[in-house]
């Protein structure tokens, strides 16, 4: 039987795409019992969802939620994690709502990479004609289903430059940033997550064998104090190379974006990276 609501332990992650959520999912299933693991759950709550958020339409949001709701809540494991990056994109607000006590997992990776590989699994999935990989905007354009909708206000706010795909993610990575942060401020959630710097802490030992810990389930009988790797890296077709052109476009970004939304980067965790010391400048 599945536990009851307010009894099952309830992860979801902060995080962009391209940052190590495989891994993660991977790490999981292979050395812990009793825990629900989908990186690709149903439904997602990516596509439409992303747009009704945009659009504060709460209540087509919460028919999808209320899918997803019910799923966790009949899982017959004590525990549930989505390692997915649509939490922030869509569902972050209505969740609260259902799992108040919630944990999290904060999912960082070098912006300059996340945004070329994000751009990369774009343009492979168009070339290859991945199938239901976009939707329609009420505007008519094709979309993406995995990324923002395109219609936040960040995406306004550099209006003197014509943006390349690289840097439409460049500033999609900045948005979930802030939305992390908020999101952790306005519940008081900073102490319910774990923050990841991947790929770093996945070479760490004791930092595998803290965020397994972090998820309070037993380990498989064979994993005691060395638990065994993460699952694949998820690799783009076309593999990840920052370019002179993307460093280029990132400057580009930072001097342009409202100094507002690189804030966040003063403090913690982004203070300890030193690929976030061009965005405290």
């Amino acid at each position: 039987m599945a536990t009851e609501n307010n009894q099952k332990r309830v992860y979801f992650c902060l995080t962009s795409g391209r940052s190590g959520t495989t891994y993660l999912a991977g790490l999981i299933r292979r050395n812990l019992t009793d825990i629900a693991c989908h990186h690709e759950p149903y439904p997602d709550c990516f596509g439409k969802a992303v747009l009704w958020k945009h659009q504060g339409d709460t209540e087509k949001l919460l028919g999808r939620f209320r899918q997803k709701e019910w799923l966790i809540n009949h899982s017959s494991k004590q525990a549930y994690i989505e390692t997915n990056h649509a939490f922030l994109k869509s569902f972050y607000d209505v969740a609260m709502d259902a799992f108040p006590h919630m944990k999290l997992f904060h999912l960082v990776r070098d912006p300059l990479k996340v945004a070329r590989s994000e751009a990369n699994r774009e343009y492979d999935i168009k070339r290859i004609h991945f199938p239901m990989s976009h939707y329609r905007l009420p505007d008519g354009r094709r979309h993406i289903r995995w990324a923002l909708c395109s219609l936040e206000p960040i995406f306004d706010s550099c209006p003197n430059i014509k943006l390349s795909r690289f840097q439409f993610y460049m500033l999609q990575w900045i948005e979930i940033e802030n939305r992390a942060m908020q999101f952790l401020d306005r519940y008081n959630k900073h102490d319910d997550c774990f923050t990841i710097h991947a790929p770093v802490d996945y070479k760490d030992p004791d930092k595998v064998n803290a965020i397994l810990d972090f998820l309070e389930v037993p380990r498989k009988k064979k994993i005691k104090e060395q638990p065994t790797s993460g699952g694949h890296h998820n690799k783009n077709l076309t593999p990840t190379v920052i370019t002179d052109q993307d460093h280029d476009e990132y400057a580009e970004i930072i001097e342009a974006v409202p100094k507002s939304y690189l804030e966040i980067f003063h403090r913690a965790p982004y203070d300890a990276y030193p690929w976030a010391d061009v965005l405290r400048k």
